[in-house]
């Protein structure tokens, strides 16, 4: 089997683990699948253990931590921090020995800003984010308005119309011009009808 789809058929197994999470308002439902050598090792989902576990999380432990060398299928990119005081899931993934990631669709940000697909790359693990099954690992999140933008509505607001602004500033700026350079042809003209100035021409 290829590796785009093994990789499709561990993600749909991990999709599934994602459909077990209990909702919450506060934290998304997220399934993994951890694999090696084409057979899974173990699978975890949200919440699945007590204390606001995540998805990784919880299958890695059910590992003890130890996964050296396999891949973690996970239907959102691994957190890289924790508001609960939970070791972050990207710390998890190093600390049992994971060689590759793959994810289904990267942490939208309506709770926290994730790095956590940059700090896997960093450390040398393999990312892959996996395409065409996007709305598959999302739909589990129905109950939640995701947000995905990098920037905060009010923040995009007032730029706009600081934007405005500046067009209407410069429209100002062209017109006054205008006005200053038809002044400017009126006086010569002026004084060039009455001989009051000697008119030189202007080196542009």
């Amino acid at each position: 089997m290829a590796q785009d789809e093994t990789d499709i058929t561990f993600m749909r197994l991990a999709i599934g683990e994602a459909h077990r999470s209990q909702p919450s308002e506060n934290a998304y439902c997220v399934g993994c699948v951890v694999a090696r050598d084409g057979s899974v090792l173990s699978s975890g989902f949200s919440r699945e253990l007590p204390g606001n576990t995540h998805a990784e999380q919880v299958a890695l432990h059910k590992l003890n931590f130890e996964a050296q060398g396999a891949t973690v299928y996970t239907t959102m990119e691994p957190c890289s921090k924790r508001v609960s005081g939970n070791m972050p899931c990207v710390q998890s993934c190093l600390r049992a020995g994971v060689a590759r990631v793959v994810i289904g669709v990267m942490e939208p940000k309506t709770f926290v800003i994730c790095e956590g697909v940059q700090l896997l790359k960093d450390a040398g693990v393999d990312v892959k984010l996996l395409q065409g099954l996007e709305a598959d690992c999302l739909a589990p999140n129905a109950h939640l308005n995701l947000v995905f933008y990098d920037f905060d509505v009010s923040r995009a607001v007032g730029l706009l119309h600081a934007g405005r602004r500046e067009r209407r500033k410069a429209q100002q700026d062209q017109d006054e011009r205008l006005r200053l350079e038809k002044f400017e042809k009126a006086i010569v003209t002026y004084g060039k009808k009455f001989h009051l100035v000697k008119v030189r021409p202007v080196n542009k």
